[in-house]
């Protein structure tokens, strides 16, 4: 599960948005007017949002619900594993035998 949160992080930053970032800083160097920023940054958005699969309601709704098992999963195994360490805690007789122990 881990590895499939994290595989789609890298391909959304680093291999989708990155990318575009890049070109529609480039095309900005070069815009003339406030009509060109305007044209590179909505072809840049519209290119973000085909990449990042945000038009496919399908395919985005299956990627939610894996995003939601994962997280439950998370809260699960973290709830198991505090639950699990019981760190009992000294009473007075148990530390005045620990000291006689140790004395001798």
């Amino acid at each position: 599960m881990l590895k499939f949160i994290n595989s789609l992080l890298h391909y959304l930053t680093f291999e989708v948005l990155e990318p575009n970032w890049h070109v529609m800083h480039n095309r900005l160097q070069t815009a003339k007017s406030i009509d060109d920023v305007i044209e590179y940054h909505n072809f840049s958005l519209e290119k973000c949002i085909t990449e990042c699969l945000l038009l496919l309601p399908e395919v985005l709704k299956k990627v939610e619900r894996l995003k939601s098992i994962c997280l439950q999963y998370a809260a699960a195994t973290q709830w198991l594993i505090s639950s699990s360490i019981d760190i009992p805690k000294l009473d007075t007789t148990s530390s005045e035998k620990f000291k006689q122990m140790k004395i001798r």
